[in-house]
């Protein structure tokens, strides 16, 4: 780290986002919480678990997500509550996929899809500060099979332009589900 500069400012840069979003989410009246990350259980998503044993033989598994016990806290009146933490996925290792690694997970109590995606909107604009941020990365919606270049405009509606470059790219069948993408 001290030869080489750019890796320094990653870790730095790295921690000032973790910051920024935690104080974010304080700011607005969230809980931040710490839950465990060994269980006897498997749960929160469907990845494969990683395994290891206690001292007295009893199986335990690493995380794969926080969410069943953020889920219990909204259950038990926390009206909103976070975690920054890893999470452990046994799912191979490549290029894109590090079976370890930082997620956040949040949940609010009475909120609705329109207010979550206006979280955002104000969380991506304070890391630019002038409401001009724009993102572009590939992004894999209900794990389509091939790989679709998105451009999301956070200044302007999500909704349409996420129900745009569904209808685009044919990332939702309606034959397949009687649900609605967003309903």
């Amino acid at each position: 780290l001290l030869a080489n500069a750019s890796s320094n400012l990653i870790f730095r840069q790295r921690a000032d986002i973790i910051n920024t979003i935690r104080g974010y989410l304080v700011a607005r009246g969230f809980l931040e919480v710490e839950t465990p990350i060994l269980s006897k259980n498997a749960n929160g998503a469907t990845a494969r678990p990683f395994q290891t044993k206690a001292m007295d033989e009893t199986e335990l598994y690493l995380r794969i997500a926080p969410e069943l016990y953020l889920k219990r806290l909204i259950v038990g009146g926390f009206e909103k509550v976070f975690e920054i933490g890893k999470v452990f996925r046994n799912e191979g290792v490549d290029a894109t996929h590090n079976p370890e690694f930082t997620s956040l997970e949040l949940y609010q109590s009475f909120a609705y899809f329109d207010d979550l995606l206006e979280m955002v909107k104000e969380l991506f604009d304070s890391f630019a500060g002038d409401g001009s941020l724009r993102i572009k990365q590939h992004i894999d919606i209900m794990r389509v099979l091939q790989e679709k270049k998105i451009e999301l405009d956070l200044t302007s509606d999500i909704r349409a332009q996420l129900e745009h470059y569904t209808k685009l790219h044919n990332l939702f069948d309606p034959q397949k589900t009687d649900s609605k993408l967003f309903d």
